[in-house]
């Protein structure tokens, strides 16, 4: 899964390039406009993240400078971990869910009854594809279906100027990369939750 998605506690747009499967384990980088990105991996139920110093930085803006060259200093470029049902990985984890990711990015559903319709014929990176139209009240989303082998999904783009964003979806039936990481590894939930 690759694409943008908004952050609406920052109003930013988040960058993702992820691997994902239906169990919930992940591995790829997400990123914030330009201000630095995360790698993380999601296994069981431990999540894995490696900050490098930009997106440390942006996260702790208005921090005092000790407290943020403190952090910066000690996890910029070392991998992290901590439970992934803990409040402080809750977001982040979230990027492993495609379930929710889809329905974050469908809307809430308040507006009224979702109307669909069917659109053209089109094609996604080159692979035969529909489209579908998803209406709910103001906010507007298409959906690309593969019409060749499987019907998987090949791409979801929100048309809502409040949430715009789009993911493009490849690699089915591929295995995803997530390996609790070499090497020294901080626990964050020892440090008490001192994530960015």
């Amino acid at each position: 899964m690759t694409g943008s998605v908004p952050d609406e506690e920052s109003g930013n747009t988040i960058k993702i390039d992820i691997a994902l499967d239906r169990r919930g384990d992940c591995a790829g980088t997400m990123g914030m406009d330009g201000q630095g990105e995360a790698e993380l991996i999601k296994t069981g139920d431990t999540l894995y993240l490696k900050y490098d110093e930009r997106f440390l930085r942006a996260q702790s803006k208005g921090q005092p400078q000790a407290d943020t060259e403190a952090v910066v200093s000690l996890l910029a470029g070392q991998w992290t971990s901590m439970s992934a049902g803990g409040a402080d990985a809750k977001e982040m984890a979230g990027f492993c869910d495609l379930d929710k990711l889809l329905e974050d990015a469908g809307g809430d559903g308040d507006d009224g009854p979702t109307k669909v319709t069917r659109g053209k014929a089109t094609t996604v990176d080159g692979t035969p594809a529909f489209t579908l139209h998803e209406t709910d009240g103001s906010e507007r989303s298409t959906v690309y279906i593969a019409t060749e082998g499987k019907p998987y999904l090949l791409r979801f783009e929100s048309g809502s100027e409040r949430e715009p964003g789009a993911l493009s979806f490849t690699g089915y039936d591929e295995p995803v990369p997530a390996q609790k990481p070499s090497g020294e590894i901080i626990d964050l939930d020892d440090l008490g939750g001192m994530s960015a």
